[in-house]
């Protein structure tokens, strides 16, 4: 299929946009993780917190 500049531009944009967030996102749960690790096993998960909204 053949496509124009712009939209192979635009399409570009919208990909690095996505790798932007997942970069967020890995960034935001090695924090939880560490959070996790420092935690005592009886302690609430601060992954499992932050998915229920409760962080």
């Amino acid at each position: 299929m053949w496509r124009s500049a712009g939209t192979r531009h635009r399409e570009a944009r919208s990909v690095e946009a996505k790798v932007a967030d997942l970069r967020r996102i890995a960034g935001s749960l090695r924090s939880l993780i560490d959070q996790c690790e420092s935690r005592q096993p009886t302690v609430e998960c601060p992954i499992l917190d932050a998915l229920k909204g409760d962080a």
